[in-house]
């Protein structure tokens, strides 16, 4: 074979190559079909997916490109990934109407906070959209990270979210979506890491349970406390009237008896107040109480001298009139009445000795 033959083979194999792989279906356009599919199936809803963006971005990116508004589902996959997909109210809006009316209506709906009544009506669909997902990309080896996800639990907020979801890149999917032949129209964003997990997680990381791989990421989270220096209880006259500026009397003692409570006020610490490189800090004692402060008692108790009993004041001399007792010589005699007989006491066993 020449240098020439060898040429011409080449670019006709580049060139069948090239045809396959515009044949393939990309994740977008299967995503697209998946989901207009999955409506028909589940509720007999028109969907129409209007436009859809693909993204690549890590785990602060994405969470920060969501909506705290919209109802966040975590999406549950393979060896304990995670994904998430979030559904603005008019998607959710949609979907309910479909099931509980049997049409959607062309009114925007109300803007609320999602529950989980919503993202139990929404399951049926989502799982039905995956599944046909995963299906239209079976043939291609690459896209296994698609494969095995289905609806999980309900995301209180973005930061839990942010603990909870695997920090490693995803794969993002925005659809701007119509139901009902444009009765309403929606927004929902997909996410799923970009690689399966056999592929993205160490093996000795993968033998750890779900429990500890989230009890770490709780663990790397923020925890607020409050340092309270002491508690003053004021007439509500004189707390509406405070103003900044004002000044509360707290004793001096306070400095040494600061609490560390959580912000539902259960005591963590007590420690002492001071300063370090130039700012206020508190340094950790034990749980201890504090000696009590005579500041806090009220001050009539506080003021008052110790009263003893040789000092109590002697009381005055009473007259009382004499008292005057008649005693008999004989006592009355006790009618005579017939008791039954007892019987004799049992022995007493000894004593044991008592020691020296």
């Amino acid at each position: 074979m020449d240098a020439q033959t060898d040429s011409i083979l080449r670019r006709m194999a580049s060139a069948g190559r090239a045809a396959a792989d515009a044949g393939m279906m990309s994740p977008a356009r299967a995503l697209r079909f998946a989901m207009s599919k999955a409506a028909d199936v589940t509720h007999d809803l028109p969907l129409t997916v209007l436009d859809i963006k693909e993204q690549r971005l890590a785990l602060t990116p994405l969470c920060e490109s969501l909506s705290e508004d919209h109802l966040l589902m975590a999406l549950s996959g393979p060896d304990d990934a995670l994904g998430i997909i979030t559904w603005d109210i008019q998607s959710i809006a949609a979907v309910t109407e479909i099931q509980t009316m049997g049409r959607v209506t062309p009114t925007v709906a109300d803007t609320r906070t999602p529950t989980r009544t919503d993202a139990a009506m929404v399951e049926p669909f989502l799982n039905a959209s995956l599944d046909r997902f995963s299906q239209e990309l079976a043939d291609q080896p690459t896209a296994a990270w698609v494969n095995g996800y289905r609806c999980g639990f309900v995301l209180e907020n973005l930061r839990i979210a942010g603990l909870v979801l695997e920090d490693v890149p995803f794969r993002v999917f925005r659809l701007t979506v119509n139901f009902g032949n444009g009765a309403k129209e929606g927004q929902i964003v997909i996410a799923l890491p970009s690689q399966s997990a056999t592929q993205s997680v160490p093996a000795d990381v993968m033998k750890q349970s779900w429990g500890e791989t989230l009890k770490a990421r709780v663990e790397q989270g923020e925890a607020q406390v409050n340092a309270v220096l002491g508690r003053v209880s004021l007439p509500l006259s004189a707390v509406v009237g405070l103003k900044t500026g004002d000044e509360v009397s707290i004793p001096l003692s306070a400095v040494a008896g600061v609490r560390l409570e959580t912000m539902q006020g259960q005591l963590l610490s007590n420690a002492r107040l001071g300063q370090l490189n130039g700012a206020r800090a508190v340094r950790l004692q034990d749980k201890t109480p504090p000696p009590m402060d005579m500041d806090h008692l009220p001050n009539a108790i506080a003021q008052s001298p110790d009263i003893s009993i040789s000092e109590s004041p002697s009381m005055p001399a009473v007259d009382l009139p004499p008292m005057s007792i008649e005693l008999k010589d004989e006592l009355p005699q006790m009618a005579e009445a017939d008791f039954p007989s007892l019987d004799d006491l049992p022995e007493l066993a000894d004593f044991p000795p008592l020691p020296d």
